[in-house]
């Protein structure tokens, strides 16, 4: 099943009131993203360094992942709908986390107010 079948089961748990199975799906979605952007990262020159048995993380590591999952609005939806999936679950604190995920996963040009709006509301 590619990425976005899953997201397609997951919006169609949602509107069947099956919140924590479309919330395990948009998990797996959003899992496969962030190890997709790790390794799209990884493979970056200057983002690690090889220290013998350990490497280090650098700065530039984090800010390709970053633009990785910016690519498109994939991650940021995926976030953004987990969050109301949370907040709906009455879980506001992980609901908190996703919709700031989304906002800072949001691409810079694409007018994405629905993060914002419900954070909004959970104050």
């Amino acid at each position: 099943m590619d990425l976005q079948e899953k997201i397609n089961k997951a919006v169609a748990l949602k509107k069947q009131g099956k919140l924590v199975e479309a919330l395990g799906v948009y998990d797996d979605v959003y899992n496969i993203l962030v190890k997709e952007a790790t390794k799209h990262a990884n493979g970056i020159e200057g983002s690690t360094i090889d220290a013998g048995k350990a490497s280090t993380i650098m700065p530039k590591f984090f800010k390709e992942a970053d633009k990785y999952l910016k690519k498109d609005r994939t991650a940021c939806v995926v976030a953004n709908n987990m969050g109301t999936i949370f907040a709906e679950l009455g879980d506001f604190e992980n609901a908190k986390k996703m919709f700031n995920d989304a906002i800072n996963l949001t691409p810079n040009d694409f007018d994405y107010k629905d993060p914002h709006i419900a954070l909004e509301q959970l104050k």
